[in-house]
C-alpha cells in the first residue's frame, strides 16, 4: 500500500468516528445522560483474549460540545447499571452507529473483506452494537429492475431511478440528460459495460442508473434501445407520480461521446465520408493524417424529417429505434459534448502538433517546449482550490485529463503561450478557441452568438493554414456546430459529459469481481446515493493565500483580499487600475480577463461578500498580474 493510499485509510478511519459523533448529537434524550456504559453477559472473559493488553483502552465517542460521552469498557463490566431510560436511549443511538459504519464503508471504498473483517471484531467483542456479520448485509440495498430483457442487459426505469432525487426539487418540470457510453470494468477482458444515465439539470447531484448492457462488444440497438424508448415516451406525454406529486419531463437532450452517438443512432461513425450528425458536410482522406478530415467550412444543417426518412443513405446505417420518441427533434436534441470534442478532441490535438506535429510552423524547438513547462509548473501554486488538478508539465502530456486541457484553454494557455519564445502565429490561433469557448461557457453567451461563431470559423481555416490540412479532424469540424447547440440548450458547460464520465469511473471502482456484474452494478446504485459529487465545486472558499485571494466586485474592479474578517465580510486591497491583457481578437476585458500592478492597490477596506461579483484566479505575468474570472464550473 502506497504511502498517500494509507493516509487516505487513515483519514476515512478519522472521518467515520467523526461522522459517529455528528449523528450522536441528534439524539436528544442521550444527551441528558453523561455516561452510558455497555455491558454483556457475552463480553469475553480475560482469559479467552490472547492478548489481554490490547483490550485495556477505553474507547471514548465525545460530541463537539462534550455533552455526550460513550464509553466501550472491553476488559471488565461496570459496576454502573443503566436504568431504563438510559436503556432505551442506547437502543435508539445504537441503528444510528450502524448507519454512521455503512456510510463510512461506502464514502472510503472499504473492501467487503476488510469490513466483514471489521463487523467480525464487532461481533466477538462488542455484540451489544448487534450489528450484521458480513458486509453484504450492511450494504444491501432493495433495488428492483422494472424489466430484466435479457442476461445481458437489465432496465430499472427512469422513475424508478430517479424517486430518490425529486424530493429537492422546487419545481416539478424536469430537464433531462441522457447519456450513453461504454466503458470496460476489466482490462483483460474484451467485456463491455455500457449503462444508460440519467441526469436533472436542476440537480448538481449524481447522475442515476436508468438501465446496463453488459457483454462482449457493443450491445444491439434494438434489445439495448427498446424499453427505454418506451419508457420515455410514457414519462413525457403522461409524467409520473412521485411524493404525492406529478413530474413532468419538459426537455429531453442527449450527451454522448461521438462514437456511442452513432451507435444509439444507427448513422456512420466518425471515420465515416458523411459522419457527421449535424449536416450534410462530406469528407475526404488523408493520406498524412491516415483518417477522413474535413476541411471545409461550407454545408447544409441536417433536419429531423430528412433524418427519420434516411434520405441521405450515405450517413445511415440501419434505423434506430429513438425515431420512435416523438418529443423530440433527433438533430437538435443530440448535443455535442465539449468533453471529447473541445478538450480531448482538438484542445489535445493541437498540443500534440506543438511537440510532435509534422507542420513545420506549429512545431516547436526542445528548448521552447521545456521554458513552456517550466511556466506551467510555475503557475500551479496561484490555481485556485476550485481546480482538483494542479497543473502538469507537458513532460506528463500524456497523462493529462479533460480537466487539465480545459484549465489549459480557459486559463493558463492566456499567461504562458504569452511569451517571446513562442511564435505569434501560434498565440493568435490559441486565442481564436479561447475566446469562443470563453463566451459559450458565459451566461451572456446568447449576446455573442454571431462574434462566437466567426471566431470559431475563423479558428477552422487559420488552423487548416497552420497546422495542415490534416488537422482538420471530425472533432474540429464539429466545433462549428457549438454555437447553435448553446442558443437551444444553454452555456456550454451545462451539457457536458463531465458528470457521467465521474459517475462511471465511481462506479467502477465499486464492482468487485467480473461475476454478476449487472447485479453488483445495481446494488451499488444505492450506496452512491449518499455522495456528492465532486465533480462540481461551489466557488466558495476566499483566504489571503495566492490562490484564494483574488476576487471581482460588483462594480468590476479586481482586489486581493488581506484579511477575512467574517464569513461575508473581507478587508480587499482593491486595484486602482485595470488594463486588457491582450486586444486581439477581441478585447480580454468582454471576457472579464485583466492585467493589474501591485504598484496600483489601493488601501486595505471593507468589502461585505454580496458585493463579490466573482472569483478569480490571478496569474503571475512578467512584472503583473492576469486576472481571469473563474467560469461556473471549473474542476
Amino acid at each position: 500500500m502506497s504511502k498517500y493510499e494509507r493516509r487516505k485509510r487513515k483519514r476515512s478511519f478519522e472521518k467515520m468516528f467523526g461522522v459517529v459523533n455528528d449523528l450522536l448529537e441528534e439524539h436528544d434524550n442521550v444527551a441528558e445522560s453523561k455516561d452510558v456504559v455497555y455491558n454483556d453477559d457475552k463480553v469475553p472473559n480475560s482469559s479467552d483474549i490472547p492478548s489481554p493488553d490490547i483490550f485495556k483502552q477505553t474507547y471514548s465517542l465525545h460530541n463537539v460540545n462534550n455533552d455526550i460521552a460513550i464509553d466501550l469498557h472491553v476488559n471488565e463490566p461496570s459496576e454502573k447499571e443503566c436504568d431504563s431510560e438510559e436503556l432505551d436511549s442506547q437502543k435508539e443511538a445504537l441503528p444510528s452507529f450502524k448507519q454512521a459504519l455503512r456510510k463510512w464503508a461506502i464514502e472510503s471504498n472499504i473492501s467487503q473483506t476488510h469490513l466483514t473483517s471489521l463487523l467480525h471484531l464487532h461481533s466477538t467483542y462488542l455484540p451489544q452494537l448487534n450489528l450484521p456479520k458480513t458486509a453484504s448485509s450492511l450494504l444491501s440495498q432493495n433495488i428492483s429492475t422494472t424489466n430484466i430483457v435479457s442476461d445481458s442487459f437489465s432496465y430499472i426505469g427512469i422513475q424508478k431511478s430517479s424517486e430518490h432525487l425529486l424530493p429537492s426539487l422546487s419545481s416539478q418540470c424536469l430537464n433531462l440528460m441522457i447519456n450513453f457510453d461504454g466503458i470496460s470494468f476489466f482490462k483483460s477482458s474484451a467485456i463491455q459495460c455500457w449503462p444508460i444515465l440519467g441526469y436533472f439539470q436542476e440537480l448538481k447531484d449524481f447522475p442515476f442508473l436508468i438501465g446496463i448492457f453488459y457483454g462482449k462488444g457493443k450491445p444491439n440497438i434494438s434489445e439495448y434501445l427498446e424499453t427505454f424508448v418506451k419508457d420515455v415516451n410514457t414519462v413525457t406525454k403522461q409524467g409520473f407520480v412521485a411524493h404525492g406529486s406529478t413530474w413532468k419531463i419538459s426537455s429531453l437532450k442527449f450527451v454522448t461521446d461521438a462514437p456511442a452517438r452513432s451507435l444509439v443512432k444507427g448513422i456512420k461513425y466518425p471515420s465515416g465520408y458523411s459522419s457527421c450528425d449535424k449536416c450534410d458536410i462530406e469528407g475526404e482522406y488523408s493520406l498524412e493524417a491516415k483518417c477522413v478530415i474535413f476541411p471545409d467550412t461550407s454545408f447544409s444543417k441536417r433536419t429531423d424529417d430528412e433524418f427519420r426518412r434516411q434520405s441521405d443513405s450515405c450517413h445511415h446505417r440501419t434505423a434506430s429505434p429513438l425515431i420512435k420518441i416523438e418529443c423530440i427533434d433527433i438533430i437538435t436534441s443530440f448535443v455535442v459534448d465539449s468533453m471529447h470534442c473541445v478538450y480531448l478532441g482538438t484542445m489535445r490535438r493541437m498540443m500534440s502538433s506543438w511537440i510532435s506535429g509534422k507542420a513545420y510552423k506549429a512545431r516547436l524547438p526542445f528548448a521552447t517546449l521545456n521554458n513552456l513547462s517550466m511556466s506551467i509548473k510555475r503557475i500551479s501554486p496561484y490555481m485556485p482550490s476550485e481546480f482538483c488538478r494542479r497543473p502538469r508539465g507537458l513532460d506528463e502530456i500524456k497523462f493529462w485529463k479533460a480537466t487539465e486541457y480545459r484549465m489549459f484553454l480557459l486559463y493558463v494557455g492566456v499567461v504562458v503561450l504569452n511569451d517571446e519564445s513562442i511564435p505569434l502565429c501560434i498565440y493568435k490561433n490559441f486565442l481564436l478557441l479561447h475566446s469562443a469557448i470563453t463566451l459559450l461557457n458565459m451566461q451572456s453567451y446568447e449576446h455573442n452568438k454571431d462574434v462566437t461563431y466567426e471566431l470559431l470559423q475563423d479558428f477552422v481555416k487559420d488552423s487548416k493554414s497552420l497546422y495542415g490540412k490534416a488537422f482538420c479532424s471530425y472533432n474540429v469540424h464539429t466545433l462549428l456546430h457549438l454555437t447553435d447547440d448553446c442558443s437551444l440548450h444553454g452555456p456550454l458547460d451545462d451539457h457536458s459529459a463531465f458528470p457521467f464520465e465521474n459517475y462511471l469511473q465511481i462506479l467502477k471502482r465499486r464492482i468487485r469481481s467480473g461475476n454478476q456484474v449487472i447485479t453488483q452494478a445495481i446494488n451499488r446504485v444505492g450506496d452512491l446515493r449518499h455522495l456528492t459529487n465532486p465533480c462540481y465545486k461551489r466557488i466558495t472558499k476566499f483566504s489571503p493565500s495566492v490562490r484564494d485571494r483574488c476576487l471581482i466586485s460588483a462594480d468590476m474592479k479586481v482586489g486581493f483580499i488581506q484579511e477575512v474578517v467574517s464569513k461575508e465580510t473581507f478587508l480587499v486591497r482593491m486595484f486602482s487600475n485595470s488594463d486588457d491583457f491582450f486586444k486581439q481578437p477581441i478585447c480580454s476585458s468582454d471576457l472579464g480577463i485583466f492585467s493589474v500592478n501591485t504598484r496600483d492597490l489601493l488601501e486595505p477596506s471593507l468589502i461585505h461578500r454580496d458585493n463579490v461579483l466573482n472569483k478569480a484566479c490571478a496569474l503571475p505575468y512578467k512584472k503583473s498580474f492576469v486576472i481571469i474570472p473563474l467560469l461556473k464550473h471549473s474542476s
